[in-house]
């Protein structure tokens, strides 16, 4: 087989198409990486905002949660159930929950489960 300038130009063009895909591969990856631990850093900020600190220690010093404000409920609730989604997605990586975030999420829950279930199914009640 003979090399002509053609073929070598078509060799030499396959393999930097190969190059720049693989580069993208790898650059991509290391933005998906840094992405996690943007949005790591975003949860720990939002962890210790003040305005979440203020509705924790309101939910957690009452021991009947329909005396609550509602707005420290839906603050929580809130700020739980999307970085619980940012996880599901996977935008989010798990180990996040392993220390005190975990902790604090199952200290508000756990105590007063019986009266979530019972709260949920009133305000659906109230929508249906």
């Amino acid at each position: 087989m003979k090399l002509t300038l053609d073929t070598i130009l078509v060799i030499v063009s396959g393999i930097a198409s190969w190059l720049t895909a693989l580069t993208g591969l790898i650059f991509g990856y290391k933005s998906w990486k840094t992405s996690k631990v943007d949005a790591a850093k975003q949860f720990m900020e939002a962890e210790n905002s003040e305005e979440l600190f203020k509705a924790r220690h309101a939910i957690y010093s009452c021991k009947d949660i329909f005396k609550v404000k509602e707005i420290y409920l839906t603050q929580v609730a809130s700020h739980y159930h999307f970085w619980g989604l940012m996880v599901k997605k996977g935008f989010l990586p798990k180990w996040i929950f392993q220390g005190e975030p975990g902790e604090s999420a199952l200290q508000l829950y756990d105590p007063r489960a019986e009266q979530i279930r019972h709260y949920r199914v009133d305000k659906m009640l109230h929508i249906l």
